[in-house]
């Protein structure tokens, strides 16, 4: 357009001289009007270059805060999973501990129970057959003692049967030696007599010294039973003492069992204090 054609030639707004560019009129107008609006485009585009930079710049300073931010956010948040996995670890210890302290415990006490049934189970046993020994023996030494008596009454009944006959026969005896009432009798029958009295006494004699022998070998007897009773007796005092001291000792192992199952719940419960005291402060932390 800045050519025009004139009288059948191209004519230009300007013409160049020696030092010069001499416009023609209405030129210079002209082009200062197609001035305008391209300076214009390149200030918009250079303001525009130069908000894209500073806006950029603020773009990147954001984008770092906020990659900042989300790593501050994310390490908070690792940070409480990680306490609250530490709290929950610590809370299912605790009761896994307590948990395990109630068996242990129902353990000891069922340990206990069993040892009381099977001792007094174990016992009543033996105290029934005890008594069923103690009453067959008592029946049989009745029946034993009886058949004795009676022997011994039969035995003693004709022994006193025949010391009276020999009595009477010695006292006849007497008689007919201090008396002078029968001269018929001869020496020869008296003689026959003492001689059978003699020997009555010298069998009573041997009698009584049996007897006596066996009431002294009945005593040794008695006393040997007596002396093994004792020693069994002694014994079953030594053997009562042992259980006392065993008993004593398990006594003492159940009552320090017992204390530490409380110093072991005493703990739990300060355990589950702390626990809530840090659950509170994480609630007012996380507030």
């Amino acid at each position: 357009n800045s050519e025009r054609f004139v009288k059948g030639q191209y004519t230009t707004p300007y013409v160049c001289g020696k030092n010069k560019v001499f416009f023609r009129s209405g030129a210079l107008t002209k082009l200062e009007l197609d001035r305008l609006p391209i300076r214009s485009d390149h200030m918009s585009n250079l303001s525009n270059s130069v908000k894209t930079v500073v806006h950029r710049r603020k773009f990147l300073v954001m984008k770092r805060a906020v990659i900042k931010l989300q790593a501050v956010y994310r390490f908070h948040v690792a940070q409480r999973d990680y306490k609250e996995k530490v709290k929950a670890s610590a809370i299912v210890y605790c009761w896994m501990k307590r948990l395990l302290m109630r068996t242990k415990r129902r353990k000891l006490r069922e340990n206990k129970a069993s040892i009381k049934i099977q001792s007094t189970w174990r016992g009543f046993n033996p105290q029934k057959k005890f008594r069923q020994q103690k009453k067959a023996a008592a029946m049989v030494q009745r029946r034993l003692k009886k058949r004795r008596d009676r022997q011994h009454f039969h035995c003693a009944f004709a022994e006193v049967v025949e010391a009276a006959r020999k009595q009477k026969q010695m006292k006849s005896l007497l008689h007919k030696l201090s008396s002078r009432e029968y001269p018929n009798t001869s020496k020869d029958e008296l003689l026959v007599e003492c001689q059978l009295m003699i020997s009555y006494l010298g069998e009573q004699l041997h009698l009584q010294r049996a007897k006596t022998s066996d009431v002294q070998t009945g005593m040794a007897n008695t006393k040997r039973t007596v002396e093994s009773l004792q020693s069994h007796n002694d014994a079953l005092e030594a053997e009562k003492k042992a259980s006392k001291i065993t008993s004593s000792q398990q006594t003492k192992k159940i009552l320090a069992l017992e204390e530490h199952i409380k110093g072991q719940e005493v703990s739990l419960l300060d355990l589950k204090k702390s626990n809530n005291h840090l659950q509170q402060k994480q609630t007012m932390a996380d507030e």
